[in-house]
């Protein structure tokens, strides 16, 4: 995606002195207090760890977008501090439309986190020991899921492992990316990239791999060619016993039944055939579902298996019965927003924010705004 992973190009570096745009439109006392709002938060330091899913980062975007704040030095802070709080993240980074952010993308053309057609496309990331921002590129390729599967499904995706090469080393990176929404439409995407070869570090750090499926917001269990686990973690042998309705004989075997289906299809299935046409299984538990498939190897002598879970019924319940602006209401009440607030992020009035609620309400069989966000939020876990 970026210069360096695609040997083209030459880092841009971090500084913001070559060709600097015409001052924000916005004073300095305002984005100074906002500044300081962020920092207060833990937004512009090394604290925000609590920003650690590609969908915060998203909504924080929208937030300051729909309050009128665009300052590109602004964000591009918010991403660098996002990256030095969560030493596990490889990358942060964000693709927005077209002069969607502040109509003044003629006035960026080639500065740092920019390419020539000035959009706002930083990229910061780890590398060789330091964190450094250049301008994403390719983003405009049909190939690019990292960038048009979120703004295609209209929410946080997660891209399956794939290998790029940094100065000659290889990487398995996994990419989670959000969309980024402004009055109802798409203005970008914002994107967490994680380096999975720390999977093979998980057995000496504990607590490593569950940081790294907060992130991605999916379980992975590495397997030897033999079907024997090297590693999963808690949280994914409890996820993954509960659908079993088995208890985990041992931490290097899988439950039962899913260990006769992986060793069956490994012993079965050449390991080139594994790779080129990865296996899936499914296991139901009322309206929740669990897959379990292959992901590509990270290394020659093991296998990695990919875990997600989501409720069936409540995601596509959202889906058709919900209309778009709908939809859009619902999401910003299970963020806890007051419908002035909602009014003001999606250009609408608080009456029809209202109207908008009734007949969610209705839709959803509740009665109150407490027991929708509840249902709102749920869906969101899943």
């Amino acid at each position: 995606r970026s210069a360096i992973s695609s040997r083209a190009g030459k880092l841009m570096g971090v500084g913001f002195e070559v060709n600097r745009p015409a001052p924000s439109p916005f004073g300095r006392p305002c984005l100074t207090s906002v500044r300081n709002l962020l920092r207060k938060r833990g937004m512009l330091s090394d604290r925000c760890e609590a920003v650690n899913r590609a969908g915060h980062l998203a909504l924080v975007f929208s937030s300051l977008k729909a309050l009128g704040l665009t300052d590109r030095h602004l964000f591009s802070d918010i991403m660098r501090g996002v990256l030095l709080a969560n030493s596990r993240l490889l990358g942060v980074w964000t693709v927005w439309e077209p002069n969607a952010l502040d109509g003044r993308d003629r006035l960026y053309v080639g500065t740092p986190g920019h390419d020539m057609s000035g959009r706002f496309v930083p990229f910061w990331h780890r590398y060789g020991g330091q964190v450094r921002l250049e301008a994403n590129i390719d983003y405009d390729k049909p190939e690019s899921e990292w960038y048009f599967a979120p703004t295609r499904r209209r929410a946080e995706v997660v891209i399956d492992p794939y290998e790029y090469s940094v100065a000659g080393k290889t990487l398995f990176i996994s990419s989670s990316a959000a969309p980024i929404f402004h009055r109802g439409k798409c203005a970008g995407v914002v994107g967490f990239d994680i380096d999975m070869n720390w999977l093979f570090e998980a057995a000496d750090e504990p607590g490593l791999l569950e940081s790294i499926e907060t992130v991605l917001g999916r379980g992975h269990i590495l397997l030897n060619e033999n079907g024997e686990v090297r590693y999963w973690s808690e949280s994914t042998r409890r996820l993954i016993s509960r659908y079993m309705k088995s208890k985990v004989e041992s931490v290097r075997r899988l439950p039962r039944p899913l260990h006769d289906l992986v060793i069956e299809r490994l012993r079965g299935q050449s390991i080139a055939q594994n790779r080129k046409f990865p296996p899936r299984w499914s296991f139901v538990s009322g309206v929740r579902k669990l897959t379990v498939r292959f992901g590509r190897r990270p290394h020659a002598g093991c296998f990695l298996l990919l875990v997600d879970e989501e409720t069936r019924d409540e995601r596509s319940f959202f889906q058709d019965h919900l209309s778009p602006r709908e939809q859009q209401v619902a999401e910003w009440v299970g963020e806890g927003k007051s419908n002035e607030e909602i009014a003001i992020i999606l250009g609408i009035s608080a009456h029809t924010v209202k109207n908008h609620l009734d007949k969610i309400f209705r839709k959803l069989g509740v009665e109150n705004r407490c027991a929708a966000a509840v249902a709102i939020q749920r869906r969101h876990a899943n």
